[in-house]
Formats: C-alpha cells, sequence, structure tokens
C-alpha cells in the first residue's frame, strides 16, 4: 500500500540567510574547533547521509514537519528543501536497489524515492504488522552488504521496541518485536549484527533464523561501534562507556578523564579515523577517545545543544545534525 505526491524543490529563499557561528571549547585537555551552519529549516536534524556526491539532511520536530534536505558541500544555508511537510519525522536515510528509503517516526511507515522528486509513503505488509506502532521511530539504518541484509533498530518507549531485517535490498521488511526499546545496530563485520537499547543486547549471525540475547543487565544503550571483529565500544543514556574485546559477548566500563561517568546523554559514537572516536549527545556533551575506547575526555561543546548522528566527510571532518536546523562542522 503506498501513496505518491509530487514534492516542492526550492532553494531556502524563504529562510532568513544563513549566519555561520565559529566557537571552540578547551577544557579538561580538549581543544575543538568548531563550526555551526544554519540550514533551511528550524527542526531537528536527526540523520545525515552522503550519496552521489551530495549530502541529504533529514528530520522534523512534529507533525507534518518531517524533512528532506539536499545539499552540496558548504552549501548548507541554500540547500534544495525536497520536502518539509512529510506527515511524520525522519530519523534516517540509504539508498539500496535503485531508491532512497527513509526511516519515519510510525513504526509501520518509511518513505521511499527514486528520484527525489516524488516521495512515496509505504507501509509495512500487513502479514508484518507490529502490535503497536506509535512512537516507534525507525532511528538507526545499517547496510551489511552481505547475506544477512539491512537493519532497522526502532524504538522509543523504554518496553516497547523493533527490529527489522530485509533479504530483498528494503523492498520488504520482516520485524522482530521485543520488550524493550532499540536503539542502535551494528555489524562487526564478520557475519554478525547487534542490536541493543535499554537493558538489551541482542546478536543474530549469517545462517541463524532468530536473535540471541547476550546478557548485559542495567544498560541503555544508545550506540555501539565494531572497531574489528573482537573489539567494540558502547555508548549508554547516562553517559558511560563500555568496551569488548570479545566480539561483543563479554563488556566492562572504562574509566579515565574527568566526566566519562555520568557526563549526560550520548547519542552517537562516530570513528574520525585510525587514532580518534568521537561522542556525542544531547545539551553538546563531547567525549574524544585517542585509544580505541580504552580511555575518555569528556567536555561539553559551548553551543550547548543537542547532537544526533554525523559522519565522515571526504576530508577527514565531522558533520553532526542538531536541534533547531543546525549542522556542526568539526575540523580535524
Amino acid at each position: 500500500m503506498s501513496v505518491q505526491w509530487v514534492v516542492r524543490k526550492s532553494m531556502g529563499a524563504v529562510f532568513l540567510i544563513s549566519v555561520l557561528f565559529s566557537s571552540g571549547c578547551k577544557k579538561d585537555n580538549l581543544s575543538v574547533d568548531y563550526t555551526i551552519h544554519n540550514l533551511p529549516t528550524n527542526s531537528k536534524v536527526r540523520g545525515i547521509y552522503k550519496h552521489n556526491g551530495k549530502y541529504l539532511l533529514v528530520g522534523g520536530d512534529r507533525s507534518y514537519s518531517g524533512f528532506i534536505l539536499q545539499a552540496a558541500y558548504g552549501e548548507w544555508e541554500i540547500a534544495d528543501v525536497i520536502s518539509d511537510t512529510l506527515p511524520h519525522n525522519v530519523y534516517d536515510v540509504r539508498f539500496e536497489g535503485g531508491r532512497y528509503t527513509f526511516g519515519a517516526e510510525e513504526g509501520e511507515t518509511y518513505f521511499t524515492s527514486i528520484d527525489l522528486e516524488k516521495i512515496t509513503k509505504n507501509w509495512i505488509s500487513e502479514e508484518n504488522w507490529i502490535k503497536d506502532p506509535n512512537k516507534k521511530p525507525m532511528r538507526r539504518w545499517l547496510q551489511t552488504n552481505t547475506v544477512l541484509g539491512s537493519f532497522i533498530a526502532s524504538g522509543g518507549d523504554w518496553d516497547r521496541g523493533v527490529i527489522y531485517q530485509s533479504l530483498d535490498s528494503g523492498l520488504t521488511w520482516v520485524p522482530h518485536e521485543v520488550d524493550h526499546d532499540l536503539r542502535t545496530v551494528a555489524y562487526d563485520g564478520n557475519g554478525t549484527v547487534w542490536t541493543a537499547g535499554y537493558g538489551l543486547l541482542m546478536k543474530k549471525s549469517t545462517g541463524e533464523e532468530s536473535w540471541t540475547t547476550v546478557r548485559l543487565e542495567n544498560v541503555f544503550t544508545t550506540d555501539i561501534l565494531f572497531l574489528s571483529s573482537s573489539d567494540a565500544v558502547m555508548s549508554t543514556y547516562d553517559g558511560q562507556f563500555l568496551r569488548s574485546s570479545d566480539g561483543g559477548f563479554t563488556w566492562r566500563k572504562e574509566h579515565g578523564g574527568r566526566g566519562v561517568s555520568g557526563v549526560g546523554s550520548i547519542n552517537s559514537l562516530l570513528r574520525v579515523n585510525e587514532n580518534l572516536i568521537i561522542a556525542f549527545g544531547n545539551n553538546g556533551n563531547y567525549c574524544e577517545s585517542l585509544d580505541n575506547g580504552q580511555s575518555w575526555k569528556c567536555d561539553p561543546l559551548d553551543h550547548g545543544k543537542d547532537m544526533t548522528k554525523g559522519i565522515v566527510d571526504d576530508n577527514g571532518n565531522v558533520l553532526i545534525g542538531m536541534e533547531g536546523g543546525k549542522l556542526l562542522e568539526i575540523i580535524y
């Protein structure tokens, strides 16, 4: 079942011209030089993705404010507004199977587009409907490029979540429901996918039909980053960092650096290069590790805004989506 409509493409002329803010943060031996770019939206940027040399930025704050922007590098303030009236907030985007797929706020709904001229609203097939689609945003997308296919981690309520799997390049999705919020999904590069959230960690390997729960109590996981098939880093809702050296089966809390415990909510982990991992979250929370997650230094960035997801651009710098229609660029 689907609905189609033609969406407008416009340059952001109806919005105030962007002003660039340059600032920095130097605390606890951290020095972070960043620039904040204004985008032609006032809503939260929830995801960023690069395809065919351009960046797609997606997000939204309320019903019928879901947006999709497209911009060349450095042209953030005049980004093309693909749509800013989608009926659901958009959380993530990927291109596979010859089309773009956008994860939406409602758990049975997603958007697709072949050329970004028309956006199609799609529903999960009826035989795969979940119990309660409300407040189940499709938060994180994972393409393994293996026989495992693609995955979406979906969650919003602490006691409900869904991990979706597609074996046909995103044409159809099969859900696995759990009684835990799910926030992230990661691939270890060696045939196993991991998903985690509020008090739950699960894995699924090549050839397996079902998910296996791995013991991890009293941890609200927000992201997992595999550095190799054996080494991984985990961030938590309350600003803690854990590390695994056995492929995700056991985890230990890492200490080192002021504010590691209780630094505040961390939303995402990002490997910038072989030497640097960063973590960022709400209220400007920002951390760095120079030893693959064994120790961390943390300080809030001066802007104090929520940060969602980020990517490393072709120059080795970092772009991070923020609340209020802003994009953070960190130069390393």
